[in-house]
């Protein structure tokens, strides 16, 4: 059950006719209509703070719980598209692979599906355009819709009913309880002072908590004092009272940011040269060119004037226009230098992504880096390794995105890097995105080598994909270039993938002469790790020809070597096909010794597609040796795996029990 919405404001106040409103659009829903309000109005207004407070409010009379997405609409960067929000919005629904549908319409039908009967609220965030919200709506049914924007988004309106929700600047009174709520008695001590601020505030309460934060940091400042401050600075002033968003938030957070000591200011700069997507103080040290400990102190200072928010998991984000004029700081100045900065962030991500992947993948073939081998962090195991991975991944592929040519070097080899964790998790979309732009990187670099390195890697992504034409044609081009350099490995890797292509498409025979080609060459390498990724893709396509013995011989090669190198992902995988090989053999007990073996490891690997293969073979042996109850068990098992990685598996697993319903329904008639 997901629950995803953020922190609600501590000390909210005001908004009580909206927050009526809102309960009159959204409590209500009888499941005819999609009840949507679009919450709009400027930079600062609240919208998010609205919308998170009612949703907090109502959450308990939805007790399928609450979808939550940033859309990005305005700030650095592009904005959030809809099929990246609902890959997260399927995978918060139980669908672990969403990646695999490839079309926007098929995603949002998926997601319309998922959500029927679901009560549940849906939170926009920041959204841009009608077109960004729309494809996100579920359908009719008793989920309700909030969306916040600064766009009025009048398509939406024609096309679907909704109810606007305009905030305006909060009212004096409200501006003033704002105020008290953060710095107390002072403000009825001071009052002319009091309604000056929020005057020169103009009602906004990102402004307010600001001007609240220095009072309440400042017990012996005066507001009289603060107010006249804010006063002389005339055109500072002028913006912060305009009506237009960047220009209100530009000088409330330049008035801010000179209130910050020498090394909080260079920390606040850094942020605005740091990750997009989060932060944690290892990054933004990273970028400044300083060690940790002080940026975490200074981060948890600037969470306290609220130019940073602290996140549960120990991470940090800013606000999109504060990063916005935290950046343009930064390249007005020269500490820390932009160009120094870029270098050193996306060195910090590299090694740590390095290190990472040596925890995951530790026989992997490496690559000499670039940069800074000192860069980055470490990590104790393999667990911690995938967290930080999982938790960097939208940072990792934005890195992927700086189109600079400075850091072409740096952009394919951090894709080189990325490939197995990708392969493990099947995160398709980053796959493909950081990998095509690694591979423009390569071009541009004049790296031929690299070149067909982040070929071979894109097309397995697009293997994975199951968009094979595009697969096989990146694989070719690979061999050629390989081939045209005298890179034997290249090349006999580009052949085994091309065989993995060949297979999916059914031509298992051509699959084999590849993949025994590609076998000799390891062979004679010693190449023990692709000796057995190759002989268990043998032993694969032995088994789709209906070659058992040769299925089974390459099948425990395969078991051994992967064994011997402590890799439970090949191990799982060799050991099903040699479960599936025995099976079909009429050897039943090596069957089930051999789907044990791969269950185990599919677990300890964490594979649930590989531990629904395993479960799925040892139904089937119960089945055969009149255990129906015990395979019923396991076919139930694997069902809920495969459903939970989207697999069409799960539809086959589906009639097998439906066939085994009927069988014992027939039994029963028989005795009866």
């Amino acid at each position: 059950m997901p629950r995803e919405l953020p922190a609600s404001n501590h000390h909210f106040v005001g908004r009580e006719g909206q927050l009526e409103l809102l309960d009159c659009c959204l409590r209500t829903n009888g499941g005819q209509v999609l009840p949507i309000v679009v919450v709009t109005g400027t930079a600062g207004i609240g919208k998010t703070a609205l919308a998170v407070r009612w949703a907090h409010r109502a959450a308990a009379e939805f007790p399928d719980g609450q979808l939550y997405v940033d859309l990005r609409g305005f700030g650095p960067g592009e904005p959030v598209t809809p099929m990246e929000a609902l890959s997260g919005f399927l995978r918060a629904l139980g669908m672990q692979r969403p990646e695999e549908l490839n079309g926007l319409a098929e995603r949002s039908a998926r997601f319309r599906t998922m959500m029927t009967d679901r009560r549940m609220i849906v939170l926009l965030d920041n959204a841009y355009s009608a077109q960004q919200v729309e494809p996100l709506l579920p359908g009719a049914g008793p989920a309700v819709v909030l969306v916040t924007s600064r766009n009025s988004l009048r398509e939406l309106h024609i096309g679907h009913a909704t109810t606007p929700v305009q905030l305006e600047p909060l009212s004096s009174d409200a501006a003033a309880r704002l105020l008290a709520a953060d710095v107390g008695d002072r403000v009825a001590h001071e009052k002319d002072a009091a309604d000056r601020l929020t005057a020169l505030c103009a009602g906004i309460p990102l402004a307010l908590r600001i001007v609240a934060e220095r009072l309440a940091s400042r017990p012996t400042t005066s507001l009289t004092s603060l107010a006249n401050e804010l006063e002389d600075e005339r055109s500072r002033l002028a913006s912060l009272s305009a009506l237009d968003p960047p220009a209100n938030v530009r000088a409330v957070f330049s008035w801010s940011y000179r209130q910050l000591d020498e090394f909080l200011a260079t920390v606040f700069r850094a942020i605005g040269l740091g990750p997009r997507r989060g932060f944690d103080a290892d990054s933004i040290a990273a970028v400044a060119g300083c060690p940790a400990a002080p940026v975490e102190r200074a981060l948890i200072d600037l969470s306290r004037v609220h130019l940073v928010t602290e996140q549960p998991d120990g991470r940090y984000s800013m606000h999109d226009l504060l990063r916005i004029y935290a950046g343009e700081l930064a390249r007005r100045g020269e500490d820390p230098s932009p160009g120094d900065a870029s270098r050193r962030l996306f060195d910090y991500y590299l090694h740590s992504a390095e290190r990472a992947d040596l925890m995951l993948t530790p026989h992997r073939t490496r690559i000499p880096l670039v940069g800074d081998p000192e860069a980055g962090r470490d990590f104790p195991d393999a667990v911690t390794a995938r967290q930080w991975l999982a938790a960097e991944e939208p940072n990792l592929i934005a890195l992927s995105q700086m189109d600079d040519r400075r850091l072409d070097v740096r952009r394919w080899q951090l894709a080189y890097v990325l490939r197995d964790y990708f392969y493990l998790t099947k995160q398709l979309d980053g796959w493909i995105e950081s990998h095509v732009n690694a591979l423009n990187a390569a071009c541009r670099s004049g790296d031929t080598r690299a070149e067909a390195l982040t070929r071979n890697n894109l097309g397995m992504a697009m293997t994975a994909a199951g968009r094979l034409d595009e697969a096989v044609r990146l694989f070719t081009t690979a061999k050629e270039i390989f081939e045209r350099i005298g890179d034997g490995m290249g090349t006999s890797n580009s052949v085994a993938n091309i065989a993995s292509v060949l297979r999916r498409q059914g031509d298992s025979a051509l699959a084999l002469t590849y993949l025994r080609e590609a076998l000799s060459y390891y062979r004679q390498e010693g190449a023990l790790s692709h000796i057995g990724i190759t002989l268990r893709g043998m032993a694969h396509a032995h088994l789709q020809l209906g070659q058992l013995t040769e299925a089974v011989q390459h099948a425990h090669e395969a078991v051994d070597i992967a064994t011997w190198l402590s890799h439970d992902l090949d191990i799982a995988q060799a050991d099903n096909i040699l479960g599936a090989a025995h099976r079909l053999l009429d050897d039943l007990p090596l069957a089930e010794i051999a789907y044990q073996q791969a269950l185990a490891a599919a677990r300890r690997c964490e594979s649930r597609y590989e531990e629904a293969w395993s479960l799925r073979g040892l139904g089937a042996v119960a089945l055969a040796t009149h255990q129906p109850d015990k395979a019923r068990q396991h076919w139930c098992a694997a069902l809920r795996l495969y459903q939970s990685v989207g697999s069409t598996l799960a539809n086959e697993v589906s009639e097998d029990l439906a066939r085994l319903a009927r069988s014992n329904d027939e039994s029963d008639g028989a005795a009866g």
